[in-house]
C-alpha cells in the first residue's frame, strides 16, 4: 500500500487512513448499539424487522472495515521492518 512513496509519506498516509478508519468503526459501532437497543424497546414485530436489517447492513460495515484495518496495519507493519 503507498508503495511508491518515500518512508516517511508511507506510514503517514496510513497512519492517517487507519484514524479515519477508526472513526468510522466507532461510529458504525454506536450506530449498531443504538438500533439494538431500540430492538429491546420496540413491541411491533414489523418495526423489529427493519431494525435486525438495520443491524445486518451495520455488521457487513464494521466486517469490511475491519478488512481494510487489517489491511492497513499489515501495511504499516511491513513498512516498519523494512526499516529494522
Amino acid at each position: 500500500m503507498y508503495g511508491g512513496m518515500p518512508h516517511d509519506e508511507r506510514v503517514e498516509k496510513v497512519n492517517v487512513m487507519m484514524g479515519e478508519l477508526k472513526k468510522t468503526l466507532d461510529s458504525v459501532t454506536m450506530e449498531h448499539m443504538e438500533l439494538s437497543k431500540q430492538m429491546g424497546a420496540e413491541e411491533s414485530e414489523v418495526e423489529k424487522a427493519k431494525l435486525a436489517f438495520l443491524m445486518g447492513q451495520a455488521d457487513a460495515k464494521v466486517h469490511g472495515l475491519s478488512v481494510l484495518m487489517l489491511h492497513y496495519c499489515s501495511s504499516l507493519q511491513v513498512t516498519q521492518e523494512k526499516i529494522v
